[in-house]
């Protein structure tokens, strides 16, 4: 199951997002987050019949979004209004909505999350300290970067990189010097990242990898990770072995 979720703030063009969506699985449920309905929108119109990209879910408090009439157009979609003064942001309801979609991630079911870079610096803290929670998306698209969550006994294959693109690894915000993430292909690999904080940052392919057409390796051996790759980066999750 893939299901991707639009919310509101800065979100790569659509055009930018052709090879992702070309290379993932096809989407079996889509969820507007208030000004995320707009972005949806603006690429219903762009990638017309290729994908269909239209809402499954609306939520939030809509006090974002900028073409209301939109509310009007997809009055037959289930849609739920919040107040305004709530516990949660549209998006962390919306990434709960889609959670509760009986995703099960060891048989490659995810989430896509487009939007939230940008505007609001709390929105987008408050975005990424999900990656801390079991309530995330699992491919974050913002501005011009995928950012992949990788749990303990996940990886990633990474390919269609170049050397001038940048790749960093982070950890989240629960864990300042936790976890055990192995790489190959990197110009300086795991052994060489930071202890404690960001271990790597603006990391880029290795001369060989990149001449040889070989893909990146990224493997979780214990704690959680944030991969931060180029939207054009071809991306092959991983469940290693027990």
């Amino acid at each position: 199951m893939h299901v991707v979720v639009f919310t509101g703030g800065q979100a790569p063009l659509p055009n930018d997002t052709v090879f992702y969506f070309a290379h993932t699985p096809k989407i079996d449920y889509i969820i507007a987050a208030d000004e995320g309905l707009d972005t949806l929108e603006a690429y219903r119109h762009f990638y017309g019949t290729t994908h269909n990209f239209r809402p499954d879910y609306i939520l939030g408090d809509m006090d974002s979004l900028k073409d209301e009439s939109l509310l009007k157009k997809y009055a037959s979609v289930h849609t739920e209004i919040y107040n305004t003064e709530k516990d949660y942001t549209d998006t962390e309801l919306a990434i709960q909505k889609a959670e509760s979609l009986g995703l099960n991630r060891r048989r490659g079911d995810m989430i896509t999350l487009i939007g939230g870079s940008g505007g609001l610096s709390d929105h987008f803290l408050g975005i990424y300290d999900m990656f801390s929670t079991d309530c995330h998306a699992d491919v974050w698209l913002c501005g011009r970067q995928a950012l992949c969550f990788l749990d303990e006994g996940y990886g990633l294959r990474v390919s269609h990189i170049r050397p001038d693109q940048r790749i960093s690894i982070a950890r989240p915000t629960s864990s300042y010097s936790d976890g055990k993430i192995y790489t190959e292909g990197l110009e300086w690999e795991s052994p060489l990242f930071r202890k404690s904080g960001m271990p790597s940052i603006s990391n880029k392919i290795s001369k060989e990898y990149y001449e040889k057409g070989k893909k990146l390796v990224f493997r979780v051996e214990k704690g959680r990770f944030i991969v931060f790759l180029p939207l054009s980066a071809y991306v092959e999750h991983v469940i290693l072995p027990a």
